[in-house]
């Protein structure tokens, strides 16, 4: 289970499905349907197999052991307590219990069935436990996760239960974090033919509430579709969505394993995955690289035009950055070839940073990295930033090359492995 990875964001880009052909989002007649009903089955894996990304959430623990608990397992460290709500009957919250047995070893007991026994799911919920890499400190740290396939949600009144329907919860805790995090690894799937165009739908819930009838509160609860079964094709299914080039308004059950898709005359929303902003441009090979004041880490002050005469590789770092840390150890190694050249030179400039932290980092690293690691005095004032202000910075790691006369020879945003443009580059301007 991969779980690296992106929440996705709530806006969209600017084409709409239709048929079968994108097309520019317009307002269209309603086609001559009646309404149109669509069972949709819920499908544990579909997240992984239309790629849909998840959508993590968090759930706070405190010492309060709460009401519904009537039976608890045996537990071998410090206990605390939580509770998911799950549709919207009487048996709706489901009780969590985590067993802090140290600082990075845990048990995670969920009440899949909401009957008030711990004792009674399958034990602990943590199948999968390693270390994985910090990169902001340059260690491991404790990783566990865990599927839950099989949790009962409670669908009626808070008195009475009108039915009730299975779903599926993962799991998972790293060393340091608050809490415990879930998501919804599923989603539910059907089938509809309109104007003699099939549609495929994948449907979430972005609560993990899994309540369909709710009235939309605000950007974070949407009921996302997936047109064509297509992760890159989302819509809101709380507005008008586009369907075999008519538009039609969505009714769910309240369990969302129905679905009622009315026509209507309103203007069909964007549909897509949002586009990312382009980045500005770097400077221009050949301007004059601005002079700027950095701080080492005894205190002392410098300038980038101390170093007239030399080519400098100007690497822009910060210490919470994983990106930055992976390009580190090539930065060292170029650093180390190249130390005692009176030619060549390196400036690291922690960015966008805190100077506790900048502080704390450098000599905790110093056994890996000799690099020379100054700071920039505006730290968290990003606008301000040598980075930003001067370079036109809007990612890190950003390198730049600067030649003996001060001007920008090359630079680039990012890293990538057995990466060889620093050295190429260089070898170019000494010759």
């Amino acid at each position: 289970m991969n779980i690296i990875g992106s929440i996705l964001a709530v806006t969209f880009s600017s084409i709409v499905l239709s048929g079968s052909t994108l097309h520019h989002s317009e307002t269209r007649k309603p086609p001559l349907d009646d309404t149109l009903s669509v069972q949709l089955k819920y499908d544990a894996k579909a997240s992984a197999t239309y790629k849909l990304g998840y959508r993590p959430m968090a759930n706070p623990l405190s010492s309060d052991k709460p009401f519904l608990i009537n039976k608890e397992p045996a537990y071998k460290g410090k206990v605390q307590y939580g509770t998911l709500r799950i549709g919207n009957g009487p048996r709706a919250l489901h009780s969590v219990a985590l067993d802090a047995i140290s600082d990075s070893e845990w048990k995670l007991y969920f009440d899949a069935n909401a009957n008030g026994d711990l004792t009674d799911d399958g034990g602990d919920v943590f199948t999968e436990r390693k270390q994985v890499d910090d990169l902001r400190n340059q260690t491991k740290k404790a990783y566990a996760s865990g599927d839950c396939t099989k949790v009962r949600v409670s669908y009626g009144t808070p008195k009475s239960e009108s039915h009730s329907t299975m779903t599926s919860l993962s799991f998972y805790k790293y060393e340091g974090s608050p809490g415990v995090q879930y998501y919804d690894p599923g989603a539910y799937i059907g089938d509809v033919t309109i104007n003699n165009v099939k549609e495929k739908l994948v449907i979430q819930d972005a609560t993990g509430e899994h309540i369909f009838t709710r009235t939309p509160t605000g950007p974070d609860t949407p009921i996302w579709g997936y047109l064509k079964a297509d992760g890159r094709n989302r819509a809101d299914f709380m507005k008008p969505v586009p369907l075999g080039n008519g538009v039609y308004q969505s009714s769910f059950s309240t369990d969302g394993r129905s679905l009622k898709l009315t026509p209507t005359t309103e203007p069909a929303q964007v549909v897509g995955l949002p586009k990312a902003a382009p980045r500005p441009p770097l400077l221009a090979d050949g301007s004059p690289a601005p002079d700027f004041t950095f701080v080492r880490i005894d205190g002392t002050k410098g300038k980038l035009s101390d170093f007239k005469g030399k080519v400098v590789v100007l690497d822009f770092w910060a210490t919470w950055c994983g990106p930055c840390m992976m390009a580190m150890p090539h930065l060292e190694e170029f650093w180390k070839a190249n130390k005692n050249s009176d030619k060549v030179t390196v400036l690291a400039v922690c960015v966008w940073d805190e100077e506790d932290a900048y502080k704390k980092w450098v000599p905790a690293n110093s056994g890996k990295y000799t690099l020379p690691f100054v700071f920039d005095p505006a730290a968290q004032n990003n606008a301000n930033s040598i980075a930003k202000k001067l370079y036109q910075v809007s990612g890190i790691p950003t390198t730049y090359i600067i030649d003996a006369n001060g001007n920008v020879a090359a630079s680039w945003v990012g890293y990538k492995e057995n990466d060889t443009r620093i050295e190429d580059t260089v070898k170019k301007l000494l010759k």
